[in-house]
C-alpha cells in the first residue's frame, strides 16, 4: 500500500491543479462573452462588417533567456564577432559565451535564437545566406553606400 505521505501530496496537486483548471474555464468563459460584446458592437455600427476578416493578433511569450530586444542585439553582435557568414549553432556559442549559459540550455538557446533571426530577416537586418546539411548560414545585410 502506498505511503499516506506520498497519496497526501499527490491530492494536494490535483486539488491545485483541478482550482486552476476551473479559474481557467471561468476567464475563457468570460473572454468569449466579451468578444460576443465587441462583435455585436461593431455589427451595431457596421452591420455589413465580415467580422471573419478580423484576424487574430499573435501572442508571443517573452523569451526566458533574455529581456526585450537583448536577444536580436546579442545575435547582431555576435555575427559582426564571427565576421563571416554563420550558422545557429556558431552564433548560439557566441551568445551563450556572452550570457555564460550553461551548456545544457543549448537547444532553448538555439530555438529562441532562430526565432529572434527569423524576425530579424524580415525587418531586413541579417539575410540567410544558404542552407546545408550543417544548417542554415546567416550574414548581416551589408549598409547601402
Amino acid at each position: 500500500m502506498a505511503e499516506s505521505h506520498v497519496i497526501s501530496g499527490l491530492v494536494a496537486k490535483r486539488a491545485d491543479l483541478s482550482g486552476l483548471v476551473a479559474h481557467h474555464r471561468q476567464e475563457v468563459a468570460r473572454l468569449q462573452a466579451d468578444l460576443q460584446h465587441l462583435d455585436a458592437t461593431i455589427k451595431l455600427f457596421e452591420p455589413d462588417f465580415n467580422l471573419k476578416s478580423i484576424k487574430s493578433k499573435q501572442v508571443r511569450q517573452r523569451s526566458q533567456y533574455f529581456e526585450r530586444g537583448e536577444g536580436q542585439r546579442l545575435v547582431l553582435e555576435a555575427l559582426r564577432l564571427i565576421g563571416q557568414p554563420a550558422l545557429l549553432s556558431a552564433i548560439a556559442q557566441q551568445v551563450m559565451a556572452v550570457k555564460a549559459f550553461d551548456v545544457s540550455e543549448l537547444l532553448a538557446i538555439e530555438h529562441s535564437l532562430d526565432s529572434i533571426l527569423r524576425r530579424a530577416e524580415r525587418s531586413g537586418l541579417v539575410q540567410r545566406l544558404g542552407r546545408d546539411s550543417h544548417g542554415t548560414a546567416w550574414g548581416l545585410v551589408p549598409l547601402p553606400q
